[in-house]
Formats: structure tokens, C-alpha cells, sequence
């Protein structure tokens, strides 16, 4: 088992067997425990990690940024009452948001 603490996030992976397939697993916990998001990743053959749960520990952060981009996105538009924005709109809003810049600077320390 391995924790990642980060400044609003904790990172905790743990591998998994299963009869001949094995694998990894990843949840992204903030406050008291409270699990945003999970990802396995099952494997058939070793992998070439860097260091372990590498792989598992950057698609749980991926998934994070999608699911923090979407939203800020939704809300940006329900605030504005429009349903349709440019990508330049959609990029200028990922910038402006905290959050996700804070899991893009997470992601790129794994």
C-alpha cells in the first residue's frame, strides 16, 4: 500500500490479485475520508512504471481534472444562462480554476 499526501488530497493505492490477473487500484480521498474518485487497472503483463502504482496514481488525477473541468464548465454556464462556449472560453475557465490546476500540479509530480 501506498499514500501520497498532497495539500487538499490524499492518494491511496493498493494492488490487487485475482486468480491469474492482478492489478492496481487508486482513490482520490479529501477531508475525512471522503473518496472523490477510484480507478483499477488490471494487468495481464508487468508493466514498465517508473515506480509503483505510478500509472493508477496519474488516471485517478486524470479522471479528477475531467470531472473538475466538466464541472466548472457547467457552472460557468448555468451562471451566464448559455449552453454552447468556444474551446478558448473552456481553456480560459480550466485556468481560472483553482482546483484544477491544483490536480494538474499533482499529476505532474506523480
Amino acid at each position: 500500500m501506498l499514500i501520497k499526501n498532497f495539500k487538499h488530497y490524499i492518494i491511496v493505492a493498493d494492488s490487487w490479485d485475482s486468480g491469474g490477473r492482478w492489478g492496481h487500484v487508486a482513490s482520490l480521498v479529501i477531508g475525512n475520508n471522503y473518496t472523490v474518485e477510484e480507478v483499477k487497472i488490471r494487468y495481464y503483463n508487468r508493466t514498465w512504471e517508473v515506480y509503483q502504482f505510478q500509472s493508477v496514481m496519474k488516471k485517478v488525477i486524470d479522471k479528477r481534472i475531467d470531472s473538475e473541468s466538466a464541472s466548472a464548465i457547467k457552472s460557468y454556464k448555468e451562471l451566464n444562462n448559455i449552453q454552447r462556449i468556444s474551446k478558448k472560453v473552456k481553456n480560459n475557465i480550466i485556468e481560472d480554476s483553482g482546483r484544477v490546476q491544483e490536480l494538474i500540479k499533482i499529476y505532474k509530480t506523480l
